[in-house]
């Protein structure tokens, strides 16, 4: 029997029992993130901010995009935490903020994103549409798959486009302050 590598100019060859293949996987445009406007904690309101994510893999099975938090709850300062918002297993449609709330979101945008993140025009988990700033979830400490595609997308790649969110109530009295959310996103070959 012949096994393992062997190459000539013209061709490579792995031989044996399903060697395994090599494939390319590029993650890209991930950075900070400075949400804006400014928050007055008297009055409350809502801030934006959002980030572009590029995954590039020759993968024939294709690839998963996930998201992470650094820590719980995700949003933090030197001294006091935001909630991450929260949702049952299914993310809400809207980012909805009451008086008391004061939390943290996001929410994935992009042809690849899972079911999770579809809506049918009301409500998430349900249909195939793709719209940008609908189905919000909290981050969590597990990673939560935002994308995910069975097909190479190599040499253009996809992009994912992650909208982040905090919402503060106007009795939700949350301390002064600069707050940073850290998190991690991570690409894997299928």
């Amino acid at each position: 029997m012949a096994t393992g590598i062997s190459s000539s100019t013209s061709y490579s060859l792995k031989a044996g029992y399903q060697q395994m293949q090599e494939v390319y996987l590029s993650l890209s445009g991930a950075g900070t993130v400075d949400l804006a406007p400014n928050i007055s904690g008297i009055s409350g309101g809502v801030a934006n901010g959002s980030t572009t994510i590029k995954v590039t893999t020759d993968s024939p099975s294709g690839y998963s995009l996930s998201i992470q938090s650094s820590m719980a709850p995700a949003m933090r300062s030197l001294t006091d935490t935001l909630a991450d918002y929260s949702t049952t297993t299914t993310p809400d449609f809207d980012f909805v903020t009451s008086a008391s709330d004061a939390h943290f979101g996001f929410s994935p945008f992009g042809t690849d994103i899972v079911d999770r993140y579809k809506n049918n025009g009301s409500a998430c988990n349900l249909g195939s549409n793709i719209t940008s700033g609908k189905c919000w979830s909290g981050l969590s400490l597990t990673p939560t798959i935002m994308a995910q595609s069975f097909n190479s997308n190599h040499p253009t790649g996809t992009d994912t486009v992650i909208n982040f969110q905090v919402g503060i109530g106007s009795s939700a009295n949350i301390a002064s302050g600069i707050y940073i959310a850290t998190t991690t996103i991570t690409a894997l070959p299928l």
